[in-house]
C-alpha cells in the first residue's frame, strides 16, 4: 500500500469509493443524498465533480491510498488549510483559469441536468450550517489542516489505508507547528481519538440538528521548546 497525491486520472474511481463508502452515512447519505440508490450514477457524477473542483483550489491538498495487490485506489483524504496562512499558497493563473471553468460549467450541468439523487434543500442547510461551528476555528486554532473528506470503500475497509491518509495530514500540520481537525461522521469519534483529536464542539447544529455525526474534533498543535 501506498499513498501520493491525487492526478486527474484518478477521479472516477475516488468518485466510486466515496460514493460507495458514504453510502450509509448519515449527511453525506441520507440527509443530502436521498435518492442516491435510485440514482447511483447521479450519486458518482457529484462525487466527480467535487473532487475535481477541490482540485482548483490551492487550499485544498488530495490524497490517495493505492493498494499493492489490485494497484486500485481505494482510499481517499482531501485536507483543507484554514486560517491566513492558506492565502499565502500559491494560487498561480492556470488553476484560477481552471476554478473559473468549473464553476461555470458545473452551474451549467446542474441546470440542465440536476442530480437527480440529492436534496437541494438539505444540501442548503449543510451549506448553512458552516457558520454556526466557525467560532472552534480560533485563538490556538485558528491555523489548522481540517480533513474535510476521508473514505475507504468497503472492499478495504480495516487494512490501514485510511490511517495513512490521517497521518499524513497531522505530519503537515506538525511540520507548520499548526493543530489539525475533522468533523467525524457518525460513530467515527473513536477512529480519530486514536491519533490524539478530542472533541471541541459540534457541528450537528443549527439547520442541520438532528442529523447523526458532528463532532469537532482537534488534536492541538505541539508547542515548541
Amino acid at each position: 500500500m501506498s499513498i501520493r497525491a491525487a492526478v486527474p486520472a484518478d477521479y472516477p474511481r475516488m468518485a466510486e469509493v466515496a460514493a460507495a463508502a458514504f453510502m450509509e452515512d448519515d449527511v453525506y447519505g441520507r440527509f443530502m443524498f436521498p435518492r442516491r440508490r435510485q440514482y447511483p450514477e447521479d450519486y458518482i457524477t457529484q462525487w466527480e465533480r467535487r473532487i475535481a473542483m477541490y482540485a482548483t483550489k490551492p487550499e485544498y491538498e488530495q490524497y490517495v491510498a493505492v493498494d499493492a495487490l489490485t494497484g486500485s485506489v481505494v482510499a481517499w483524504a482531501c485536507w483543507e488549510r484554514i486560517g491566513p496562512g492558506a492565502a499565502a499558497r500559491a494560487n498561480p493563473l492556470y488553476l484560477r483559469i481552471k476554478n473559473f471553468y468549473a464553476t461555470v460549467m458545473g452551474s451549467v450541468v446542474s441546470y440542465f441536468w440536476p442530480d437527480r439523487s440529492a436534496d437541494p434543500e438539505h444540501i442548503k442547510a449543510f451549506k448553512d450550517a458552516v457558520p454556526y461551528a466557525a467560532h472552534l476555528w480560533s485563538g490556538d486554532r485558528e491555523e489548522a489542516w481540517h480533513l474535510d473528506i476521508l473514505c475507504t470503500h468497503p472492499d478495504f475497509e480495516g487494512k490501514k489505508h485510511g490511517s495513512s491518509l490521517v497521518k499524513w495530514g497531522i505530519s503537515q500540520a506538525e511540520g507548520e507547528g499548526i493543530c489539525t481537525s475533522v468533523i467525524a461522521a457518525w460513530e467515527k469519534d473513536p477512529y480519530y481519538a486514536k491519533f490524539g483529536f478530542k472533541e471541541a464542539g459540534r457541528a450537528d447544529v443549527g439547520p442541520i440538528a438532528g442529523v447523526k455525526g458532528g463532532a469537532v474534533m482537534f488534536r492541538d498543535k505541539i508547542a515548541r521548546e
